[in-house]
């Protein structure tokens, strides 16, 4: 049987999914892009650089001083200091575009 799974846009009908670059502006970061178009450096709010951390590379990224922060919904979900969730991907239809599974979260 077929079913068809709900798109990870769909499971969180709350919240729009957006690339980096939209929730950098939604949030109100300053940025540098590379020269090659391979990304960003010099991610800052608050005047100070953002925290960036995770499981296998940048998932999360939040501001020190004031909370406001993204995840990238594809990867590893932090769900305390030493542990972590994921969404299945066998039960949702995951993003094939290369960018929209970012979410913006404050006081993380």
């Amino acid at each position: 049987m077929n079913e068809k799974k709900p798109t990870l846009q769909e499971v969180f009908e709350n919240y729009k999914l957006m690339t980096p670059l939209e929730c950098f502006e939604n949030l109100g970061w300053e940025y540098v892009r590379r020269q090659d178009d391979s990304g960003w450096d010099d991610i800052r709010c608050c005047d100070e650089p953002v925290e960036s951390f995770g499981f296998f590379g940048t998932e999360s990224l939040r501001c020190t001083k004031c909370g406001k922060g993204m995840q990238l919904m594809t990867a590893p979900i932090p769900t305390s200091n030493c542990t972590s969730g994921m969404i299945s991907y066998e039960k949702v239809e995951m993003p094939t575009d290369g960018g929209y599974g970012h979410l913006i979260i404050s006081g993380v």
